[in-house]
């Protein structure tokens, strides 16, 4: 690696840009509004799998109905959000075939250079995580019209790049809380797979790809990280694990080896399902978030122990006057896209409790069970989990 390059990025990333104003934070006796970020799991609007519908007669949903027909019931967790990361499952490319085409890799994603984007972008999408399994679906080129293409609507991207270097830079923000500010990290990583080495998916010393899953690596970053604020909040984005599966022994060995390495708050994606959330040396593990807004027809049904929920996390700060406090917030996403009709939504009580409800069975949280406690407010359900070590102020 080349640690002088890493650093100069770091510091560019460090030029922070503060996210919202300090609302009511100079006004005597008023309690400032809290802030919130979410970060939510795979996003796609699933241009690849409507052409494939059409062209075997059946229906194409954003030919039908356009694009904001799928993310419009999510619209309300999207517009009270401060700042929104997703996991961005596709390439943005007009490439008209893949490099991969006969490579044998299934499932080639691809979505529109300008109509998602400005979809994504209208709704309140911030920044966009690229470290996954279908970034470089369409090779180097496309992975280059996607940063072309974020870029031109105002959306970061990070967990790629044109190098190694680029891919492993940090997503760093300052959040203006009340009178006070908060510094998050957020490390996005692909554990290494064999098949995705052979179809090019890791950036390298000088060609483009996306971040591969080091924990060595991500240790650096974390301690260079806290020398520059020592109060940061860092999260790892990792995409692990099998679909429409709960965690695996490798995830939780990851995971762990993550919070060992420095890290605050795990987050993982890719297995289009909610995932356990565990606490390990007092820390979460949110294992898997799942499908938040992904236009496949989806294999639920295929997989008798898969549940057909995904989860939305909010990172929520408010200054009590003397400093931020701050929890997680998961709300429970219906994402089954045949029985929701390609339109995912907040989950009511009744999905709620049973999504909840075995992802709790299955975290068996023991003793820290008392930090995963049921609210609900004007979205819908949510778990709330609380003792996040916030930054010190």
């Amino acid at each position: 690696m080349k640690i002088a390059r890493r650093l100069i990025l770091m510091a560019a990333c460090a030029a922070l840009l503060p996210i919202g104003p300090a609302i009511g934070g100079d006004k005597k006796g008023q309690q400032p509004a809290p802030v919130r970020v979410l970060l939510t799991g795979d996003v796609s609007f699933g241009e690849n799998y409507q052409a494939d519908a059409a062209a075997k007669g059946r229906v194409n949903i954003l030919d039908r109905h356009g694009y904001d027909y799928t993310i419009q019931r999510l619209a309300p967790l999207l517009a009270r959000a401060d700042y929104t990361i997703v996991n961005l499952e596709t390439p943005l490319t007009d490439m008209p075939r893949s490099p991969l085409a006969d490579s044998g890799k299934d499932y080639l994603h691809w979505s529109h250079v300008d109509k998602a984007p400005a979809r994504l972008a209208a709704y309140g999408v911030d920044a966009a995580g690229l470290a996954n399994n279908h970034t470089l679906d369409f090779g180097q080129q496309g992975l280059l019209d996607t940063f072309a293409s974020l870029n031109r609507y105002g959306i970061t991207a990070f967990g790629a790049g044109r190098d190694a270097d680029e891919a492993a830079a940090p997503l760093v923000r300052v959040l203006r809380v009340g009178n006070r500010e908060v510094t998050i990290g957020v490390i996005a990583s692909f554990e290494r797979r064999a098949s995705y080495v052979k179809h090019g998916f890791y950036a390298g010393a000088d060609t483009p790809g996306t971040n591969p899953t080091d924990t060595q690596a991500i240790a650096a970053q974390v301690k260079e990280l806290r020398r520059r604020n020592p109060g940061i909040l860092i999260l790892s984005y990792a995409h692990w694990g099998s679909n429409y599966a709960w965690r695996s022994a490798d995830q939780q060995t990851a995971a762990r080896a993550m919070i060992d390495a420095g890290v605050d708050v795990v987050v993982g994606h890719h297995g289009h399902m909610l995932q356990e959330v565990e606490r390990y040396r007092d820390k979460w593990i949110i294992y898997g978030l799942g499908n938040f807004m992904f236009n496949a027809n989806g294999r639920f049904a295929a997989f008798p122990e898969a549940v057909p929920y995904g989860l939305a996390m909010e990172l929520v700060f408010a200054d009590n006057g003397k400093a931020v406090d701050s929890e997680i917030r998961l709300y429970a996403v219906r994402s089954d896209n045949l029985k929701t009709g390609y339109q995912p939504s907040i989950a009511d009580k009744g999905d709620a409790d049973a999504a909840f409800g075995e992802m709790l069975r299955r975290s068996a949280l023991g003793g820290d069970a008392g930090l995963a406690r049921r609210g609900a407010d004007q979205i819908g359900p949510f778990l709330r989990l609380t003792q996040i070590r916030p930054p010190a102020n």
